[in-house]
């Protein structure tokens, strides 16, 4: 295991400016570490690496219980805490997949976000290939790329899941460092 203040999980490769990471690969993650905190993405989100038997190797090497999750979302300005989401990507990472560690086959999913307050929002997430295809969306709608199929597994892990979206044309400005604590 490796020690860490607090684990960061993006569901993008996210910009690292830091000029002095230790870099390492788990599975199909990269993790960079900065100041003690840990930093992570997939290589790509699919079953293949977001299923809980594919995450478990990455769990163990987490020291902390709680996780922030940051997606790409469309239809917001501003960066959004995530109290919850709508999977609309056609696929859940724990389908089949259940039980496994000697937990519930059909795990409580509908408080998986520990952020609640007034400004949080609710997304709708779609997957990779629907977010980026262009396809014309509701316009009254958040919708996230892939945090409604990520989070679910971590939280069935036994992880406390904070979710944050970030607006699709803010991610190349965005410093990692502001989320640090």
């Amino acid at each position: 295991m490796i020690k860490n203040k607090q684990t960061l999980f993006f569901c993008y490769p996210p910009k690292i400016t830091e000029p002095d990471t230790k870099k390492k690969t788990i599975n199909n993650y990269n993790i960079v570490f900065i100041n003690e905190n840990m930093i992570i993405w997939p290589k790509n989100i699919s079953i293949s690496t977001c299923a809980p038997e594919n995450m478990v190797d990455l769990k163990k090497n987490i020291q902390t219980k709680t996780i922030t999750i940051f997606d790409q979302i469309k239809n917001s300005k501003n960066i959004v805490n995530i109290c919850g989401h709508v999977n609309r990507a056609g696929t859940n990472f724990l389908v089949g997949k259940t039980p496994f560690l000697n937990k519930q086959q059909f795990p409580d999913m509908s408080n998986i976000y520990t952020t609640k307050t007034a400004k949080s929002k609710i997304v709708h997430t779609i997957g990779q290939q629907r977010f980026s295809s262009g396809t014309k969306l509701m316009k009254n709608t958040i919708w996230s790329e892939s945090i409604g199929l990520i989070s679910p597994v971590f939280s069935y892990l036994g992880f406390y899941v904070t979710g944050v979206g970030i607006p699709e044309h803010e991610i190349d400005n965005i410093n990692i460092n502001q989320f640090l604590n």
